[in-house]
């Protein structure tokens, strides 16, 4: 299965993502994994900077803005994109989480420990440079 680089977030601002879960590394960075919905293909997101699983959607580092279609669930494709980012990004470990984020009664912000305009400089920030990430 072949791994590239993602469109610009200005040519794809939104996605929708099916056969999602919400992946947290040791370095406390959530990411997104799942099926996009228009091209089929497996998705790992930049990292998460704020979530509301009650409306279906998700805010990255990157500015792009995911709904999520359905319920979670596990996809082989999803699984093996996510093993060649966390190769690609020294990503040693990494947990599913998205229990947690599902059981949330209002928006999470990743970075909720942290002043909001460091959230707001970390989302101008450049992707890490992953194929897949986006």
């Amino acid at each position: 299965m072949p791994i590239w680089r993602v469109s610009p977030v200005d040519e794809q601002p939104c996605i929708a993502l099916q056969q999602w879960r919400v992946m947290e590394t040791d370095l406390q960075e959530c990411h997104l994994i799942g099926q996009n919905v228009a091209t089929g293909m497996a998705r790992v997101s930049s990292a998460i900077v704020e979530m509301d699983p009650s409306c279906a959607w998700a805010l990255t580092t990157s500015g792009r803005l995911y709904t999520l279609e359905g319920p979670p669930g596990k996809w082989e494709d999803a699984d093996y994109v996510w093993e060649m980012w966390s190769a690609i990004n020294s990503v040693p470990a990494a947990t599913d989480v998205t229990a947690r984020f599902l059981k949330a009664e209002s928006p999470l912000q990743a970075h909720s420990d942290r002043d909001p305009a460091v959230v707001r400089s970390h989302r101008s920030k450049p992707k890490r440079g992953p194929p897949t990430s986006g």
